[in-house]
């Protein structure tokens, strides 16, 4: 697969989103902001963090854009769950979580006890793909 530039990216984005100006605008927004930040700025991207960079005025305005950039023609992030309880923080992972929506079950990272209500302590953010971090390369 070819490497995930930046002008790539675009180029991308501007043909698939063409009918879709807000989304359009948002997506090539996010490139923008995810190539001026520092990398260390970007090991834990939270919704908020995309919808302020896309310029949006409700968070849950960026899903649609989120779930592009997740997708499979432009691969530049990764989504990622974590499990916080009070001072513990661990990092979930995509098919644990999955299983534990469908059976409403979920076990406690450390103790293995059932958790009930776990939802509420899973939270989602994106990291940058292999791709996110190309995205940065020129």
């Amino acid at each position: 697969m070819k490497k995930m530039h930046r002008e790539q990216a675009i180029k991308t984005i501007k043909k698939d989103l063409n009918k879709y100006p807000e989304l359009q605008d948002a997506c090539l927004a996010i490139v923008e902001y995810l190539c001026a930040q520092p990398e260390q700025n970007l090991r834990h991207i939270t919704f908020g963090a995309l919808s302020r960079a896309a310029k949006l005025d409700h968070i849950k305005d960026v899903i649609p854009a989120s779930r592009y950039l997740t997708g499979a023609r432009v691969p530049i992030l990764n989504l990622e769950f974590e499990f916080i309880e009070d001072d513990l923080i661990e990092p979930i992972p995509r098919e644990q979580v999955s299983e534990a929506r469908e059976s409403g079950v979920f076990y406690h990272p450390v103790s293995g006890d059932q958790v009930e209500n776990f939802e509420n302590m899973l939270v989602m953010y994106f990291e940058l793909s292999k791709d996110g971090l190309e995205l940065r390369q020129n």
